[in-house]
């Protein structure tokens, strides 16, 4: 009875271990990788001469949490490469009728898997829905990086453990 208890213990851990280990893919673009939860996707994907773009997004119709990438293969000045990332982001809000736009007080330093970003937060209210937003810039293996997170309030909860997965494992190859 005690060794058919320890089997389906065992079988239980090895299922739990390798069910979690499969809930994820691995992205890697230009010398940079990192894992994407199951309900993720990667869309938009635009490779350029030196350079991508693409979106890391939660699949779902009524799913708001994305990420959107940009990798520049040359050193920029980070405070520079912020800056234009920043008009961008105003630029595309005013384009596509975001109301009520607002930066966040200070540009904070985080952890972005082995690395240090500058990140800046912004609000936008988009059909009546208020969206929180993050620009993080940094540079990791000979690339300058964008990344512009992005999700409706009431989704938080929801994307929580899907941008900490993408920000955890974020490092070269």
């Amino acid at each position: 009875m005690m060794k058919l208890l320890w089997s389906c213990l065992v079988s239980v851990i090895i299922f739990f271990t390798t069910s979690d280990a499969n809930a994820q893919k691995k992205h890697e673009a230009m010398g940079i990788t990192f894992k994407i939860p199951s309900d993720w996707i990667i869309t938009d994907e635009q490779p350029e001469s030196n350079a991508i773009s693409f979106s890391c997004e939660k699949e779902g119709e009524n799913e708001s949490g994305s990420i959107s990438f940009a990798y520049i293969g040359r050193d920029l000045d980070m405070n520079a490469f912020l800056a234009l990332c920043m008009q961008n982001a105003e630029n595309s809000a005013n384009i596509s009728d975001g109301k009520n736009f607002a930066w966040g007080k200070d540009t904070t330093e985080v952890a972005v898997g082995d690395f240090v970003a500058r990140q800046v937060t912004y609000t936008v209210s988009f059909l009546g829905l208020a969206f929180s937003n993050k620009i993080l810039v940094l540079k990791a293996c000979g690339n300058m990086v964008m990344l512009n997170t992005t999700e409706a309030d009431e989704d938080h909860d929801k994307n929580k453990k899907g941008f900490e997965t993408i920000m955890k494992t974020f490092k070269c190859k």
